[in-house]
């Protein structure tokens, strides 16, 4: 739009050549007040920027003359020259005021009728301006009849403005009508920043400190484009001044953008609009606000210009979708920018010298931007409102619950009493409750202790009935662990020694756990022990282990508990095996090869020991056993442990692999390494099961 503005205002002013300036006409008397140059002045572009005045003089140039109340040349590196020509008709010297009407032009270098060129621009320090004011104003004498004044003129910035010519009492009176409408805007933006500030310290809400920064940028944006903030807040800094426009520009994005983010809560309302608004707008323009003065003017205010029509559309877009979705605030938005939009256009017309200048022309700018600081404000004041609205309704919501709390309180003391010999009561049987709570928990603890001596007695006495070491024998090397759950065991074990010679072996498992567990193992063992004494050279080896569990059965009567168990007898090479329901006996040949020693690939587990619906034969396999083989017997627990941190058990996969991994030792190295590997599976953890594994190498 800006661009178009431009080539729509060049379009109307663009003369054509001439020879011969235009002359302004003084009259003889002092009535003269203030005449527009820009109205028939002569220009000249000097591209390169190389002429001198007096080539300017001195050339046949050129000069187009301008037609319309103001010169607009766009964004342009070029030098501009303006001849401008004026005629005093009397015969004495006349001082007038010639005024350029844009404070942000580079240098400006007027060249009078007689005397030194006056350099001016906000590149130089505001001190150097022949009269103070935010534009640029030089004192010229007019001498009687015709003088020529030039100028010349060079910015980065766009270059717009009008020329006139002022006597300097009707200069000064305008000073005295324009400046107090200056003065009581900026006071209006400065009272509502201020009071925004307290609003934020009174209710602590973040969009009033956003208003207060945006009210304070919009400030900055306004003195420095019309000049005020270099003649006021920094004239010695001409750097500045000429970059201040651009980073107020992105500061006024900036908080524009934080404060309708905040006001129109866009980050529980509309979460995309929020990050696109964050990361597309409130981000970006506090990197142009460091960026923007470093490069060339022209390529920052290109790129800020760009960047803030984006914004705008945004925020624009925003207050729209509010509308939209019936949020009150959008309304507040869309009126405000629309308001400071219409300002902004009949401000650019005017300065394009498309309509005449009046007062809402003259003064479109400020004018909008203090309807969106006003618009806004009222929209904050609304939400203050309907707080106070909904703190009213609190405030009657709190009366009527004391109303109620008051009738309650009169019932409350009764109730309270009635309750408080309620508790007493209550208090009373607990008390006598609690007295027998601490005489039960002293004859538990009597009793706990009892249980422990009676448990560790029973402990030793089923000790002592187990062999305290592996046997030792020419033909067998035999190693065994022992490791009960408790400290009684539901297993056992027996190595059935005879004439010093080892004659065989048994390991069984009684169902559960505790002591009457470890009484049925002492009975066991005895009756076992009997029947393999009087079987021991009975051809059928199995008649022990039926002549054992008729003998239990017999004996155990109506007890739940049963055995598991298998039973070895050593003739020579030989070996004769019987098994009741116990995990198979594993065999390791020398060769390193793990298997079931069994029937030929058929299982001979027999039935329980110990139940009488379960009395039957059991069968009896007989194998050779050759020297480096090793024989490996155990409980249960070895295989269905559980890996700590899982549900899976160790397996028989994993004893038959330790088993076969394990070294061609000892017996005793054999049975550490399983137990080693045991462990290094299943964690160091207590047992759920009692454990008892036995290994026997054949030598």
């Amino acid at each position: 739009m800006y661009k178009l503005l431009i080539l729509m205002a060049l379009a109307l002013y663009a003369g054509t050549e001439t020879g011969a300036a235009s002359e302004y006409p003084l009259a003889p008397g002092d009535s003269f007040q203030m005449l527009n140059l820009s109205e028939n002045a002569e220009y000249l572009e000097d591209a390169r920027g190389v002429f001198s005045v007096e080539d300017v003089l001195k050339r046949d140039v050129a000069w187009k003359r301008n037609t319309t109340g103001s010169m607009n040349f766009g964004f342009t590196d070029s030098v501009y020259w303006i001849r401008l020509i004026m005629e005093n008709p009397g015969s004495h010297s006349r001082l007038r005021y010639i005024e350029i009407s844009y404070p942000m032009i580079d240098q400006v270098e007027l060249f009078p009728p007689v005397g030194n060129p006056i350099v001016s621009g906000d590149t130089y320090p505001f001190s150097s301006r022949p009269i103070v004011d935010r534009n640029f104003i030089f004192p010229v004498n007019l001498a009687g009849g015709k003088n020529i004044i030039h100028l010349r003129i060079k910015t980065t910035s766009s270059l717009n403005f009008s020329i006139y010519a002022w006597e300097p009492v009707t200069f000064l009176e305008r000073l005295n009508r324009e400046l107090p409408f200056f003065w009581i805007y900026y006071g209006i933006m400065i009272v509502m920043a201020l009071y925004n500030l307290l609003l934020f310290f009174s209710v602590r809400t973040v969009k009033y400190i956003y208003y207060s920064l945006f009210i304070v940028s919009m400030t900055l944006f306004h003195l420095t484009l019309n000049g005020f903030a270099f003649q006021y807040l920094w004239p010695g800094s001409p750097w500045w001044a000429n970059k201040s426009l651009l980073v107020f520009m992105c500061t006024n994005i900036a908080t524009s953008s934080l404060f309708i983010r905040s006001y129109v809560e866009t980050g529980k309302n509309f979460p995309f609009i929020d990050k696109l608004i964050l990361y597309t707008v409130s981000v970006p323009s506090v990197v142009l606000c460091f960026w923007s003065p470093y490069p060339g003017y022209q390529t920052g205010i290109l790129a800020v210009l760009a960047f803030n029509i984006y914004a705008v559309i945004l925020l624009y877009a925003t207050g729209v979708v509010a509308w939209w979705n019936h949020i009150k605030q959008g309304r507040y938005i869309l009126i405000g920018f629309t308001l400071f939009f219409v300002g902004f256009f009949l401000y650019s017309l005017k300065s394009y010298g498309l309509i005449p200048s009046a007062f809402f022309t003259e003064w479109g700018i400020q004018i909008g931007s203090a309807c969106i600081v006003i618009l806004f404000s009222l929209g904050l004041a609304d939400e203050i409102n309907v707080m106070r609205l909904d703190l009213y309704d609190l405030n009657l919501d709190l009366k009527k619950n004391r109303d109620e709390l008051r009738e309650l309180t009169g019932s409350l003391e009764v109730r309270v009493g009635e309750r408080t010999r309620e508790l007493n009561k209550a208090l009373n049987e607990v008390e006598l409750v609690n007295r027998y709570l601490q005489e039960s928990n002293v004859n538990l603890k009597r009793t706990k202790e009892i249980a422990e001596r009676d448990m560790h007695m029973a402990a030793n006495v089923q000790r002592s009935f187990l062999p305290l070491e592996a046997p030792q024998s020419d033909s067998w090397d035999v190693a065994y662990t022992f490791k009960p759950m408790v400290q009684v065991s539901g297993d056992f074990y027996d190595f059935y020694v005879f004439d010093k010679k080892l004659r065989g072996l048994g390991i069984f498992d009684v169902s559960g756990h505790g002591i009457a567990s470890g009484l049925i193992t002492m009975i066991a063992r005895s009756m076992i022990f009997r029947s393999f004494s009087r079987g021991i050279d009975h051809p059928d080896f199995n008649v022990v282990l039926e002549d054992g569990n008729h003998n239990l059965i017999e004996e155990l009567g109506g007890v739940n508990n049963y055995l598991t168990g298998a039973l070895l007898r050593f003739r020579d090479d030989m070996v004769d095996y019987v098994n009741a329901g116990h995990p198979d006996v594993l065999l390791r040949k020398a060769g390193g090869e793990v298997g079931i020693f069994d029937g030929g690939g058929e299982s001979i587990r027999g039935n329980y020991l110990g139940i009488a619906a379960m009395e039957d034969r059991y069968r009896c396999v007989s194998r050779p056993v050759n020297p480096g083989d090793f024989l490996l017997l155990y409980t249960d627990s070895l295989v269905e442990t559980i890996i700590g941190g899982s549900d899976e058990q160790y397996g028989h996969g994993r004893l038959n692999k330790a088993f076969g991994e394990a070294p061609q030792g000892t017996a005793d190295e054999v049975l550490n390494y399983i137990l080693n590997h045991f462990y290094s599976v299943v964690g160091r953890q207590e047992l759920d099961d009692d454990l008892t594994a036995i290994v026997i190498k054949r030598l």
